[in-house]
């Protein structure tokens, strides 16, 4: 295990990792705090470097970097630090779908909503979360944050207009979740899913795109009372669960 102790904000290295946190480094490349998070990218094989203020004996063959509290802080998103963070490559994985369902997020730009869609994906048993448009990036830490770990056990990727279209010619059913007037409820709609599925989740504020509504073979919506629509989070969660259970 290779160890390097730097007690400067101004050295080279310290600089570089400043400019991966502000999203202004290398592609793919990202900090994480939190050791829950930080274990599951290790076991995933995510973790380049651990950055720690502490020896720590954890994490076999990766590189561990120790430093001052301030410089940690300099480092963390996170306000109270707890001693440990990792430089991660999220580089998506060559993983084929082998025919199974897909979730895809369309232009689902703010972060916090992406990284927890991610979790409630990997807990209804979702492998694949693809991103299309202008949907935040995986890399971004508030998406990892919201994420709490739940994206480094996921197939994740960007995908444009020509993947999704191979994907249905492949025999892939495009369901969209949008509140159009040819939508039928959740519940009315589990007869006519097809497996293997693309389920599209969207902007809340400019719904599915239409190149993507114009593919969609099936569109879905929630029944609701009192409030015109929910936070696109929360509709993935009913609706991924409820799509989990489908034989």
């Amino acid at each position: 295990m290779k160890q390097l102790v730097i007690t400067s904000r101004q050295n080279e290295h310290i600089k570089y990792l400043r400019k991966i946190k502000e999203g202004k480094g290398e592609d793919y490349l990202t900090l994480v705090s939190g050791l829950n998070s930080i274990r599951m990218a290790y076991e995933a094989g995510y973790v380049k470097e651990i950055i720690a203020t502490y020896a720590i004996e954890e994490f076999k063959d990766v590189k561990i970097t120790l430093v001052s509290e301030d410089i940690l802080k300099l480092l963390s998103n996170h306000v109270s630090p707890s001693g440990v963070i990792a430089l991660v490559e999220l580089k998506p994985k060559e993983i084929d779908e082998h025919n199974e369902n897909i979730v895809l997020l369309d232009n689902v730009q703010d972060p916090g909503n992406v990284g927890t869609i991610y979790r409630s994906a990997l807990a209804f048993n979702f492998k694949h979360v693809y991103s299309y448009g202008e949907s935040a990036s995986w890399t971004n830490n508030k998406t990892l944050q919201a994420s709490e770990g739940a994206l480094f056990h996921l197939n994740y990727k960007k995908v444009n207009l020509e993947a999704i279209k191979k994907l249905i010619k492949k025999g892939y059913q495009l369901v969209a979740t949008t509140l159009d007037e040819d939508s039928i409820f959740l519940e009315e709609s589990l007869d006519k899913v097809k497996k293997p599925y693309i389920i599209v989740f969207s902007n809340e504020g400019h719904g599915v795109s239409k190149e993507l509504s114009s593919l969609a073979s099936l569109k879905i919506k929630i029944p609701m009372s009192n409030i015109d629509s929910l936070n696109v989070a929360s509709s993935a969660a009913i609706i991924l669960y409820r799509f989990s259970m489908l034989k």
